[in-house]
């Protein structure tokens, strides 16, 4: 009895799970049929709306076959205005502008008089440039004439040799003399300054066989050039003592060894500096620069904070110290061996690097300075010997000084000046004396402005 109710059980629980089995499966086909029918649906939709687009005329079709006349706009004339430099100054003489230069001869010519001022209205403008140019860039297109514009002067430095010669040839040979008017003409003319500064050779040396000097040099690609070089008595056990970056260079009329042009002392060469002082028996140092600039570390403090301080065998006192509005003088006592001797030592600041100064009159007062101490101081020490120059590299506002130093001797004995070749000296000398355009354009006006004085006291 109770095998027969579980054979019962076993029959209608198999029956069930049988029946939904059979109706999920159907469930399933209906569904999939329904999904399959509203994508053929959806799909057939699609195909008729891009039957329809495709019958449709296209309008790119009308603009391919129907010739449209359009137009077009006539481009706008392109005015030219002259370029004019920096640096001009009221009442200054006519600067040399670009000029333009063509195979045939050229009917519309460039004339800076046809220009009106900054002041003039803009149709008196168009005016002049419609008198004096015909035709515009665009037109000039079609032509078969060739077109050259040159920047630089037409004519070369007076009397120098051609820019590519061999850099020694022209360093030897350069030269442009000018009278005192012709200095206050041509210092205001900053194009053919800026022609002449950079046709002059800079005269780097790039390479020094002495091994370990780069140690000694404040910056890698400033090295004293070996003809000139200044060479101190090696010490025993040490062949890298008898080097220092420093350079002799001549002074005017033609002496050989008026000026020594060097760089700020590092912290391991302010023995070396002493020991040049001192065997070159120097009356006076310039120092035209600051310890830091721009949180560069320019130059090594090389004098005492006190009244005294001992670097190596040689002891430094300061006897005085005097403050200018633009620098410091210090007269210094230096003992060795038992020996003193007397030096004045110039500390200008007001000279920021790679720079000029704002004002030409208290450089020139400098140099003046400068000059009467190394007379009186080579009279006390009984010795002639050459003044010390330096900045941080010992080339840029050491070349400008140095430079403006033989350019008023030149002015004050001959009453003209030829600064190309006191340049070209300078850089013979020690390479790339004069880094930067402004500088060598200061020197000039600072000549300029000394010329001037010469003239009034004249008069």
């Amino acid at each position: 009895m109770f095998s027969e109710s579980n054979t019962e059980n076993d029959i209608g629980s198999a029956l069930f799970w049988t029946k939904n089995l059979v109706y999920l499966s159907v469930g399933t086909v209906v569904i999939a049929a329904l999904v399959t029918f509203l994508a053929v649906v959806f799909w057939c939709s699609k195909q008729q709306k891009t039957s329809k687009l495709k019958s449709q005329p296209s309008e790119l079709t009308a603009f391919s076959t129907n010739a449209i006349n359009v137009k077009t706009p006539r481009p706008k004339e392109i005015k030219l205005f002259p370029i004019v430099p920096k640096l001009v100054q009221p009442g200054s003489p006519s600067l040399i502008l670009p000029t333009i230069e063509k195979n045939e001869n050229l009917t519309d010519t460039f004339n800076t008089d046809a220009y009106s001022t900054a002041g003039s209205s803009s149709s008196s403008v168009a005016a002049a440039t419609k008198k004096f140019r015909k035709k515009n860039l665009l037109e000039r297109r079609g032509s078969n004439n060739s077109l050259t514009i040159s920047i630089a002067p037409k004519h070369r430095l007076i009397n120098s040799p051609p820019a590519d010669c061999p850099p020694d040839e022209y360093l030897l040979t350069a030269t442009r003399k000018l009278t005192i008017d012709e200095l206050h003409k041509h210092a205001q003319d900053a194009r053919s300054l800026y022609h002449e500064f950079w046709t002059i050779p800079t005269n780097h040396l790039e390479k020094l066989r002495i091994c370990g000097a780069g140690t000694k040099n404040r910056y890698g690609t400033i090295i004293a050039n070996e003809h000139s070089r200044v060479k101190l008595p090696e010490l025993s056990g040490d062949p890298l003592s008898s080097y220092i970056n420093a350079n002799y260079v001549k002074g005017f009329p033609d002496e050989s060894r008026t000026f020594i042009a060097t760089q700020g002392p590092l912290a391991n060469t302010i023995i070396d500096f002493y020991r040049m002082i001192w065997q070159e028996h120097v009356p006076v140092v310039v120092m035209i620069t600051r310890l830091f600039e721009k949180n560069k570390a320019k130059c090594e403090r090389y004098l005492p904070d006190s009244r005294s301080n001992q670097y190596g065998p040689f002891q430094v006192h300061v006897k005085s110290v005097s403050h200018q509005s633009d620098y410091e003088i210090r007269r210094l006592i230096i003992e060795f061996e038992n020996e003193q001797r007397e030096v004045e030592h110039y500390w200008y600041t007001a000279w920021p690097d790679q720079s000029c100064p704002d004002v030409t009159h208290p450089l020139i007062e400098l140099v003046k300075k400068v000059e009467m101490s190394r007379i009186e101081l080579n009279n006390t020490n009984k010795a002639v010997g050459p003044v010390v120059v330096h900045c941080s590299a010992g080339i840029g506002r050491t070349g400008c000084f140095i430079a403006l130093s033989n350019g008023i001797k030149q002015l004050d004995n001959e009453h003209i000046v030829d600064f190309v070749r006191i340049l070209c000296d300078l850089r013979r000398d020690r390479g790339g004396m004069i880094q930067t355009n402004d500088q060598y354009q200061f020197v000039y006006q600072a000549l300029s402005e000394y010329a001037r004085t010469l003239q009034s006291s004249a008069s």
